[in-house]
């Protein structure tokens, strides 16, 4: 497989956690508008985001799970800079435990309008018994929660410390394909909010093979 080409301004951002000792990890992706990254830059943003996570997501997610290195790659090049924060932090959604694919999912609101898949997270292990009204669909206060907790996370973001020469960071859709051929520069969409699905989600990959 070719490798993909350079995204300049972005930079790949893998939360990495256990779930019940398996490692599951969500992938995000950054851009502040700079054409290279120091390293004190990406470690300042990896634990910049480790600490909103913290905040933010760990109150979604079952005690089965915790967060604890976040990896920040720059992809302006391949020779490019990778910053890391790291702990053990657990979530704060009660102890009851679902298999690995249970999820919530998180759909991304961008500005482009196009056919096709739109950016998600999946979080595993929404936790308490509380948080369900039917075995397929979530409550309202939890979905009540996971849309504050949402907010205040892309809020966070916005204030975090800027890079040298750059604007401020923002959290974003990274388009590496337009109708199905591969971007010379690929196109990094900012999100503007999170919507939260009211059904149950699975992401059946985390079940391994």
């Amino acid at each position: 497989m070719p490798a993909l080409p350079n995204a300049p301004g972005s930079v790949r951002v893998a939360v990495a956690g256990t779930f019940n000792g398996r490692t599951v990890a969500n992938i995000l992706h950054f851009n502040a508008g700079v054409s290279a990254y120091t390293q004190s830059e990406l470690n300042g943003l990896a634990t910049s985001v480790r600490a909103t996570w913290v905040t933010n997501m760990l109150p979604l997610i079952t005690s089965a799970y915790s967060v604890t290195t976040v990896t920040t790659t720059d992809l302006t090049s391949p020779t490019a800079f990778v910053g890391s924060a790291t702990g053990s932090d657990p979530g704060g959604s009660g102890g009851v435990t679902q298999s690995a694919q249970v999820a919530t999912c998180i759909t991304w609101r961008i500005g482009r309008h196009y056919r096709g898949g739109h950016p998600r997270t999946y979080l595993v292990g929404p936790g308490a018994a509380s948080n369900y009204t039917l075995p397929g669909s979530f409550s309202g206060a939890f979905l009540t929660l996971t849309a504050t907790r949402i907010a205040a996370m892309l809020t966070a973001i916005g204030g975090f410390t800027p890079p040298s020469g750059g604007v401020p960071w923002s959290l974003c859709c990274l388009h590496y394909k337009l109708n199905g051929a591969v971007l010379t520069l690929p196109t990094p969409d900012p999100i503007t909010a999170g919507v939260v699905n009211a059904r149950v989600d699975t992401q059946r990959r985390r079940l391994g093979h």
